[in-house]
């Protein structure tokens, strides 16, 4: 695992345990999540989560990704929320899974963020 994926070769580290993806699939599924996101803005959640809402016509393409992930990173939590022309997407990432949430969500803003994606 390369150094972009949090402390690389830690044991202790719940995304070193449970991430089953090379370095190149990580860095193509990190790419895939920059790119739904590139126009999002996130809200970033004090308690370790992130909610961003996407055209509905994203559906598809926020389910593929939010399924894939959850088979490499069972340890994040979603929640999707389908509106009128909506879907919102919410992410909970646990202590010490915080770099993967900005990585795949950009830098978090104190004022309310802005995707960096």
């Amino acid at each position: 695992m390369g150094s972009s994926r949090l402390s690389a070769g830690d044991p202790t580290n719940p995304v070193e345990r449970a991430c089953s993806l090379d370095e190149a699939r990580y860095a193509e599924r990190v790419a895939r999540w920059r790119e739904l996101c590139g126009d999002a803005d996130p809200d970033y959640l004090p308690d370790g989560g992130v909610k961003v809402r996407f055209p509905a016509e994203r559906s598809g393409r926020v389910l593929e990704l939010v399924a894939a992930e959850h088979q490499c990173c069972p340890f994040v939590t979603f929640y999707l929320t389908l509106t009128s022309g909506y879907i919102e997407l919410e992410a909970y990432f646990p202590q010490g899974t915080e770099a993967l949430l900005t990585e795949l969500f950009g830098v978090p803003s104190t004022s309310g963020g802005t995707c960096s994606c």
